[in-house]
């Protein structure tokens, strides 16, 4: 939230107030459900979890790897069951909120809504570019975009460096995000290591050639809109509450 709006003292204890309320999922464990109501939405705030819908003969699509700061279950808000499912691929800490709890916090702290929102429709964005990956690129094209976007969004909270990060994400779950077969990942990890592009061992991704890969990809960074909200937008949302507003 701090990347998107100057967070006052009031907003900053309300949002460590959600983070107190953490409670630990083990890794597989389902945090929503595909098909069932919703009664809650939650904060992801330690470990990996995936976003994903599933057919009735099995068959998997990964529509979103969440981590740390990511919100699901926002729609519970307006639909009344959930349309996929978010299960953790980690050990993972949640908060979560009722529903009563999330409208207060709206009422209460208007701006963090508005910065919440922005969350759900920068996520949207994302979604979009995944199915341009799986309808339009190449095997090689859609795992070294896949891998860069992680980088840029775990280097914002604070979980990757300038050039790697843990990836606890095995080769059956990345197939379902790109629409390959597990021996097409492998190929294609092999021939982005051949190139010298990007190395993959023990649940750690190091990007040997950022620039490379991106100019390699075509790879255009803009729809993470990592620079926040449009300059409006902040304005409007960084205008602190009147006092006993």
């Amino acid at each position: 939230m701090s990347q998107i709006i100057d967070l006052t003292r009031e907003e900053s204890a309300a949002l460590a107030a959600i983070s107190t309320r953490g409670t630990r999922v083990a890794r597989g464990a389902d945090i929503i459900l595909q098909g069932e109501v919703d009664e809650c939405a939650f904060l992801i705030h330690d470990g990996w979890a995936l976003r994903h819908r599933q057919l009735a003969d099995g068959r998997r699509q990964v529509l979103h790897f969440l981590v740390p700061g990511d919100w699901a279950g926002l729609t519970a808000l307006m639909f009344p069951e959930s349309d996929h499912a978010v299960t953790a691929v980690t050990d993972a800490v949640v908060a979560t909120l009722s529903l009563r709890d999330l409208s207060a916090l709206f009422q209460s702290h208007p701006r963090l809504g508005l910065a919440i929102y922005w969350t759900a429709a920068q996520e949207e964005a994302m979604i979009a570019e995944h199915l341009v990956n799986v309808g339009r690129r190449t095997a090689y094209e859609r795992l070294g975009n896949l891998f860069l976007e992680l980088l840029f969004r775990l280097q914002v909270v604070g979980h990757a460096d300038h050039r790697a990060f843990d990836f606890p994400v095995n080769q059956a779950v990345l197939a379902d995000a790109l629409g390959l077969s597990q021996v097409h990942v492998n190929r294609t990890l092999q021939r982005l290591r051949k190139d010298g592009f990007v190395a993959v061992s023990d649940r750690r991704v190091v990007i040997l050639n950022q620039a490379g890969l991106e100019q390699a990809l075509d790879f255009e960074s803009a729809y993470l809109h990592m620079a926040g909200p449009p300059a409006w937008l902040r304005r409007r949302i960084s205008k602190r509450p009147a006092v006993g507003d």
